[in-house]
């Protein structure tokens, strides 16, 4: 297939930063959920407009915005009109601060927590009952396998109790959250780069261990569409220098694993993003930890099909995160890295 010439790549600059420029702001509002399957239009429900963000949801009016803050390797969720990002690094340090985009105001503001997580990165996280989970990750000694949640009615983290045995410790893993049961595949830590695969139930919070996948792989897409779960491309090896191009399916009915149509361009920690039932991926690391592709291709699970889209241009490359939004017909990115380093901005596909 050939690449779109119509694809149009923006940013957009927030008022109160230099230049307080703002283009292309859409002034509809969109919503998603991260299955497509049907269910009720609540934050942290499924939703029947489906758009993912790994484990992760988001809608609301979308502008491309740059802040002084850098932040990578974060996680990200959408609550109430917020677009709320938490953890990650920066140029100093790791990170377990919090701050939302509004949306309704074209502004960001940081969030007092009480009693946070370590600051961490690579975790996995996902709403369930208005609630923002985290999982694991790595916090520049330890890797993690705790898991906290965080009350958005009074900005209070605690930690859950978890039943069954739980993933090792880990970081990077791919996680999603469909309809009260949470899926989690892989990761990595310094000794082993995993393959298992686990479910946990989010109203017990007891963890069961499945079939493994037989693909070894961190910083893998996952979403789920159709009836089940697609683990792509990823890490297969410890170090960043071996990545994979690896699709593979995992039917919910039959508990069983398949190989689909591998991805054209192997890489990890990318972006991505479903919308239309189709997943779009946005660059990511491939040879190293500092070396970037700025492929855009986007995956048909229907009729198992890749098709490469218009490279990333503007601060091209955004490696180092998996933070990524569908919303009202473009994809969304906050910060990643690329050669030149940690960035700050928000970025539109489209």
């Amino acid at each position: 297939m050939g690449r779109n010439p119509y694809a149009s790549q923006d940013q957009v600059d927030l008022p109160g930063f230099p230049e307080g420029r703002r283009r292309h702001q859409d002034p509809s509002v969109g919503y998603g959920w991260a299955s497509g399957f049907p269910g009720s239009r609540t934050p942290g429900a499924l939703g029947s407009s489906p758009l993912l963000v790994g484990a992760n949801i988001i809608g609301g009016t979308p502008v491309s915005v740059n802040t002084s803050t850098i932040r990578r390797e974060h996680t990200s969720v959408l609550y109430d009109g917020k677009f709320y990002i938490w953890g990650g690094r920066d140029g100093s340090g790791y990170l377990n601060t919090m701050m939302y985009y509004d949306f309704a105001t074209g502004s960001f503001q940081t969030v007092s927590q009480t009693s946070p997580p370590t600051a961490r990165i690579f975790m996995c996280s996902w709403l369930y009952n208005g609630y923002w989970y985290i999982f694991g990750g790595y916090d520049g000694t330890n890797y993690l396998n705790d898991m906290y949640r965080f009350d958005f009615s009074t900005s209070t983290w605690a930690s859950v109790s978890m039943s069954g045995t739980p993933p090792a410790i880990r970081s990077a893993a791919a996680a999603v959250n469909l309809e009260g049961t949470l899926y989690l595949h892989g990761g990595v830590n310094s000794t082993t780069c995993f393959q298992d695969f686990f479910s946990y139930n989010l109203a017990t919070d007891t963890w069961t261990t499945l079939t493994s996948s037989g693909y070894v792989g961190w910083g893998s897409a996952m979403f789920a569409v159709g009836g089940g779960l697609y683990v792509i491309a990823g890490s297969t090896a410890t170090a960043y220098g071996t990545v994979g191009a690896t699709n593979r399916f995992y039917d919910l009915s039959a508990a069983s694993w398949t190989t689909k149509t591998a991805k054209p361009t192997a890489m990890n920690v990318g972006n991505y993003a479903v919308l239309d039932n189709k997943c779009y991926m946005l660059g990511g690391n491939t040879t190293n930890s500092t070396t970037f592709t700025k492929a855009i291709e986007v995956y048909d699970p229907l009729v198992d099909r890749w098709t490469p889209l218009v490279d990333m241009t503007i601060n091209g490359y955004r490696g180092g995160t998996n933070s990524a939004v569908a919303c009202n017909g473009s994809i969304w990115t906050y910060g990643g890295e690329n050669a030149s380093g940690g960035m700050t901005n928000l970025y539109r596909y489209s």
